[in-house]
């Protein structure tokens, strides 16, 4: 964080991922500045989207005028680079507007990040209320109401339950399901 220019003792809100209309940024962007108290921090990792980079370099020259909120962007982050990112987060937002799956949701829950995610394609099926907050897109709210639920959660215990999970989804795991759904020996 401190190499981000994030206090250390901030909550900090975390979207990564693409840089394209579809990913809610701009809802995500408007609910937060709406809600954040003192204290609460916004981080937005996005990479370029290669028919509209502009997309995302809107959103860091917004973060210049904003305390709250660091915006970055980049055709592509380095691991070390990206990791830095990650770890400065207690919560993963992930306010898709129209999406069937998320790599990006389960690379959150690999850095041991709770997630918000909306009720969308098979996104219900990735957490329960130990590991994210689902929220409905369709409610105007929803978003608002699930940030602000996170608030009142043990982020500290849901970082657990969410790393478990993604412990879950490993290649070497589902690959041992399906060999025994298939009778295989592994």
């Amino acid at each position: 964080r401190e190499r981000l220019g994030i206090p250390s003792d901030a909550r900090v809100y975390a979207f990564s991922g693409n840089a394209r209309p579809y990913k809610g940024i701009d809802r995500l962007v408007d609910t937060f500045r709406q809600i954040a108290q003192p204290g609460e921090h916004l981080l937005l990792m996005m990479r370029h989207f290669p028919l509209n980079p502009q997309y995302a370099l809107d959103y860091v020259e917004l973060a210049k005028g904003s305390d709250n909120i660091t915006a970055v962007s980049s055709d592509f982050f380095e691991r070390s680079e990206f990791q830095n990112y990650m770890n400065a987060a207690d919560v993963a937002v992930l306010p898709f507007v129209d999406v069937l799956t998320s790599g990006s949701a389960i690379l959150a829950l690999s850095f041991g990040l709770p997630v918000v995610l909306p009720q969308l394609g098979c996104l219900p099926e990735l957490v329960n209320q130990d590991q994210g907050f689902l929220f409905d897109p369709s409610d105007p709210d929803g978003l608002r109401d699930a940030l602000l639920a996170t608030r009142e959660a043990d982020l500290q215990t849901m970082s657990t339950h969410a790393l478990n999970r993604a412990k879950e989804l490993d290649w070497d795991t589902i690959a041992a399901s399906m060999a025994n759904l298939y009778g295989a020996s592994t």
